[in-house]
């Protein structure tokens, strides 16, 4: 019998020594921070500096998880006060960036005892993301090494688009206001805007205007509003902007291809035939170009040319070319 009640005492003992019954204990051990909530709960600049050294003490702490969720706890409060308050986001945000880490089970229990904080339908990542677009709205980075390190924020938590709408907006708002900007700046804006911004296309025509009249020889800017007048049918001033890179650089293969597409839907077939034939002399590799002027010979009529022209696409392709 003594035996038997040793080695229950011995199980009970390292049932508590547990790192999950440590856990669990510090979990409802809110009791003690209570106090010194209750204390700071209407000062929001010492809940910051509270969190702050929770969070820095959650490095060393065994149950950091839970310390953690004091630090969003201190820091929501102080988000109520002042919802501006670019540091309490950013604590919060780290705090729920480490929470994000941890998987399977140990997540689980997190989940369990701290419904308020972790809704299933609000993962951390998620919940992250979003104090991460506040604190790059209020405080955004100088350099492009944080600005990367927030993108993985967003990354974790699929939402990549939207980290690419704020950093776009930042940079439009950035290059606005830089009197020294240059007709590369302006280019790069409207080459690189994320698709999903509104008004897209508008912004790029106004971006590539930019750059043009800074720089009427950037060959890049005028094939870029090419493409973007095409898309919107504006045929004639797309291939004008065409003709004006090829003038600037005969050699712009991608300008050929919209040269061509669009004397084709003019029904300028002769003139279209030369743009695609010049674009296989300046890249004979790409299977999308032969099958244009195999496609565009069949509709002159031209059949025999067409499956001549078919059958050296077989020989250097296979049948690939056919699906492009």
């Amino acid at each position: 019998m003594v035996v038997i009640e040793k080695e229950r005492g011995d199980a009970a003992q390292k049932q508590q020594e547990s790192p999950y019954a440590k856990r669990l204990a510090s979990l409802f051990g809110w009791v003690s921070s209570w106090e010194e909530f209750e204390k700071l709960k209407d000062n929001p600049k010492a809940l910051v500096e509270a969190a702050s050294r929770k969070e820095v003490g959650s490095r060393t702490c065994e149950v950091w998880d839970t310390m953690l969720f004091k630090v969003i706890k201190y820091c929501e409060r102080a988000l109520e006060l002042e919802p501006q308050n670019v540091e309490a986001w950013r604590l919060k945000m780290k705090a729920l960036v480490r929470l994000a880490r941890m998987e399977g089970e140990e997540r689980k229990e997190i989940r369990v005892h701290n419904k308020e904080i972790c809704k299933e339908d609000r993962p951390f990542s998620v919940e992250a993301a979003r104090c991460a677009a506040e604190v790059l709205k209020l405080d955004p980075p100088k350099d492009e090494k944080s600005w990367r390190e927030y993108d993985e924020i967003f990354t974790h938590a699929w939402n990549s688009n939207e980290f690419s709408r704020i950093k776009f907006e930042y940079d439009e708002k950035v290059l606005r206001a830089n009197p020294n900007a240059t007709s590369e700046d302006w280019w790069s804006l409207a080459r690189y805007m994320p698709s999903r911004i509104e008004n897209a296309a508008e912004k790029k025509l106004e971006f590539y205007d930019k750059a043009l009249a800074l720089d009427p020889k950037n060959v890049d800017a005028w094939f870029g509003k090419g493409v973007i007048l095409q898309s919107q049918h504006a045929y004639e001033k797309a291939l004008e902007c065409y003709e004006k890179a090829l003038a600037l650089d005969p050699q712009r293969l991608e300008a050929w291809t919209g040269k061509g597409e669009i004397l084709q839907s003019q029904q300028a077939y002769e003139k279209a035939l030369e743009c695609y034939e010049k674009a296989i002399e300046l890249e004979p590799s790409r299977p999308g170009l032969w099958k244009s002027r195999i496609d565009l010979l069949k509709a002159m009529g031209r059949q025999a040319e067409a499956d001549e022209a078919a059958k050296r696409a077989d020989a250097r392709f296979g049948k690939m070319w056919e699906n492009y």
